[in-house]
């Protein structure tokens, strides 16, 4: 005899359950009904996750940014038209570009897709210039330091004195 309501046992794959239910009359009639149901293991795709990379990064596979268990049944899709046919969602930072990755695990049996998403920010290298090695003379007193860098730096960094290493104000 099982006790109503019944539990559903964690499983996997899928499972059939099969139950008699039977009843009897104060006068003996009785009558009696079979239910049987399969059940299916459900999927778990993880959950998601916001992730940046700098675009001169190493490859990252986006499955393992994925938070929880995620099953490793799944494909990618993404920006661009990206798509895998296995659960490895590899981009390569220096040709992949921003947006949303998501990771999917279609439907089985009574169970629904399952889908996580990874947003992905790729984030631009700065450019501090070109190296330069160039002389002043004493007698100038004070050099700007922002003239001798190369016209395409970004002038948001800070200098920093290689001997002292202290930041150099102003």
């Amino acid at each position: 005899v099982i006790s109503n309501p019944f539990t559903v046992p964690a499983i996997d794959e899928q499972q059939v359950f099969g139950f008699t239910y039977t009843t009897t009359t104060d006068d003996g009639c009785g009558d009696a009904a079979t239910l049987s149901f399969t059940v299916f293991e459900s999927s778990d795709a993880g959950t998601g996750a916001t992730f940046q990379v700098c675009e001169d990064g190493a490859a990252v596979d986006l499955f393992t940014i994925l938070g929880g268990s995620p099953d490793s049944n799944g494909t990618w899709s993404g920006p661009e038209g990206y798509t895998t046919t296995s659960n490895d969602g590899s981009i390569n930072p220096t040709t992949a570009v921003s947006g949303d990755y998501v990771y999917s695990i279609a439907a089985n049996g009574a169970c629904d897709a399952v889908s996580a998403t990874i947003s992905v920010t790729i984030v631009p290298v700065s450019n501090a210039g070109n190296d330069v090695d160039t002389f002043v003379c004493a007698g100038d007193y004070t050099t700007s330091l922002f003239g001798l860098l190369s016209d395409d730096a970004q002038l948001t960094g800070e200098f920093i004195n290689i001997d002292t290493s202290e930041t150099i104000v102003d």
